[in-house]
């Protein structure tokens, strides 16, 4: 056996045989184990079992519970709350006002946009300064660092809540002559340039 080991061949595994008596009560026990092994063990199965009487019953699993509605994204609540209350959908007022129930500084946010809104199309540029006082007192960052910007241009914010007057056409022409030379960048030179922006308006 020694010799056999160190040639690399296969090892025998040693085998745990019973004492007779044992061995003899375990077959009164069980009369159909094997004969031919002095362990008294049952011989094990190799592969699968070909009989579904073999495989173990697995207990069926119960139905998963309901995940109930899904929540809404950010995205939703923050048009919700940037849409007028009058065209809002009833699902959806009452989606952000079961929200705003929920979350003090959600409800805080919301009454912040909404007068901010109101003074944007009510050209109530006037109330500014006491609209910005009052998010400052606030708890919420975020907004309280919005109305600091605010306050460092404050004229010109004031102004354009005010005043019927807008540089919105002079934006526009800027981003239409800004996509064009991104479009036109490193494919053709200024005179094409200067005839495209001419040709576009």
């Amino acid at each position: 056996m020694l010799s056999r080991d160190l040639r690399g061949g296969a090892r025998r595994r040693p085998v745990c045989r019973l004492p007779a008596p044992a061995l003899e009560r375990r077959r009164q026990r069980h009369p159909a184990l094997p004969r031919d092994s002095g362990t008294g063990l049952p011989r094990r199965r190799v592969g699968r079992p070909t009989s579904s009487a073999a495989v173990p019953h697995r207990a069926p699993r119960g139905h998963a519970p309901d995940p109930g509605p899904k929540p809404p994204s950010v995205r939703e609540v923050t048009s919700w709350i940037r849409t007028h209350p009058e065209h809002l959908r009833d699902e959806d007022a009452s989606s952000l006002h079961r929200l705003r129930e929920r979350d003090p500084e959600l409800d805080q946010l919301t009454l912040h946009v909404v007068k901010f809104a109101v003074m944007m199309t009510a050209r109530d540029g006037d109330r500014l300064e006491d609209g910005i006082t009052e998010v400052e007192r606030d708890s919420l960052a975020p907004l309280a660092g919005f109305a600091r910007n605010l306050r460092r241009d404050f004229d010109a914010v004031r102004n354009g809540l005010s005043l019927p007057y807008s540089s919105g056409a002079v934006e526009g022409n800027i981003n239409r002559l800004k996509m064009l030379k991104r479009q036109m960048f490193g494919r053709a030179g200024l005179d094409l340039l200067c005839k495209r922006v001419l040709l576009s308006r």
